[in-house]
C-alpha cells in the first residue's frame, strides 16, 4: 500500500523557501502557523527536482499534487520553492523534498558550477528527477533531452530514478477545426495531429527502451494522473531502496496514494 499524508500547515508556510534550514539555520517559526523543522534522522528524505523548459507546467503539477490547485495565469518560476509531503509506501515512511526551480540553461558539470550558478538548488545531489515537457509542443522535449545527456555525463546516474512526464494532455489536437471550417483546414489539422502522435511514439520509445526511464502523461489543469506521476516515482525509489536493503520491494496489487488537498488525505485505486 502507498499513501501520502498531508502536513498540517497553511499554504503560506508550505511556500516558504527553507534554504537557511539546509545551511543549519535551525527551526523556523512563523506567526500564526506551526513551526517547520528539518526531517528527523529516522525518516528517509527523498530529494526530488523537477526540470523542464519554460511554461511546460512544472509548478502546476506540484501544486495539484500538494494542494489540488491550478492557476490559469502563467507565472514564470523566478526563485526556488520547496515542498515537503510525507509518503508511506510498502509500510516504509519517506519524506519528500520536492524542489521547483527556475529554468536552468544547463545542468552543472561539477559542484563548483552548481555553487556558482545554482546555489542551494540541490541539483547534483537529488535522489530522483522528474523531467517535464509539453505534449502539445513536443519541441520542448529537446530541452529535457539535452539536460538528461548532461546529467549522464556529469554525475553517476546509477540508482538515480528519472521519470519523464508529458504534461498538458488536455491540449492534444484541441485546436482541430470542425468540418464546417473547410476540408483543407481539416486535412491540415489531421495531418498535424498525425505528426504529433508519431513524435510522441518516438519519444516514448526513446525514454523507455533507450534511456530505461519511466514515462507517464498527465494534465495538471484537470488533475488527471498527477497523483500517478508521484506514485510511479515513489515506486521506482522504493524498489531501489528494497533491493539495496534486501527487503521485498514487489509492487503491491492494491495501491493508494494521496496528495495534500483540501482534505487531509485522499486515496485512489
Amino acid at each position: 500500500m502507498i499513501a501520502v499524508f498531508s502536513k498540517q500547515c497553511t499554504k503560506a508556510v508550505t511556500e516558504l523557501d527553507l534554504d537557511y534550514l539546509e545551511r543549519g539555520g535551525g527551526t523556523l517559526t512563523v506567526s500564526g502557523a506551526p513551526s517547520i523543522e528539518p526531517s528527523p534522522d529516522s525518516l528517509d528524505l527523498v530529494k526530488v527536482v523537477l526540470l523542464g523548459a519554460p511554461a511546460v507546467g512544472k509548478t502546476s503539477i506540484i501544486q495539484q499534487f500538494v494542494w489540488s490547485d491550478f492557476t490559469e495565469e502563467y507565472l514564470p518560476t523566478e526563485r526556488k520553492h520547496t515542498f515537503y509531503p510525507s509518503v508511506i509506501i510498502n509500510e516504509h515512511l519517506y519524506e519528500i523534498k520536492i524542489t521547483d526551480v527556475p529554468v536552468i540553461p544547463y545542468f552543472p558539470v561539477n559542484s563548483y558550477y552548481e555553487w556558482t550558478h545554482y546555489r542551494f538548488y540541490g541539483l547534483r545531489n537529488a535522489t530522483a528527477y522528474i523531467l517535464v515537457f509539453d505534449l502539445s509542443n513536443v519541441d520542448t522535449f529537446q530541452y529535457i533531452r539535452t539536460l538528461r545527456d548532461q546529467m549522464v555525463e556529469s554525475r553517476d546516474m546509477r540508482n538515480v530514478p528519472v521519470l519523464v512526464v508529458g504534461n498538458k494532455q488536455d491540449l492534444l489536437c484541441s485546436s482541430t477545426p470542425s468540418a464546417s471550417s473547410g476540408l483543407q483546414q481539416l486535412a491540415m489539422a489531421e495531418s498535424a495531429c498525425g505528426d504529433s502522435r508519431e513524435k510522441r511514439r518516438n519519444i516514448v520509445n526513446l525514454v523507455r527502451k533507450h534511456w530505461k526511464c519511466g514515462y507517464i502523461e498527465c494534465s495538471a489543469k484537470f488533475n488527471w494522473r498527477v497523483i500517478a506521476v508521484f506514485k510511479e516515482l515513489m515506486e521506482m525509489i522504493d524498489a531501489l531502496e528494497g533491493s539495496s536493503s534486501g527487503r521485498n520491494a514487489e509492487a503491491p496489487s492494491d495501491s493508494a496514494i494521496g496528495g495534500q488537498t483540501h482534505e487531509s488525505r485522499c486515496a485512489v485505486a
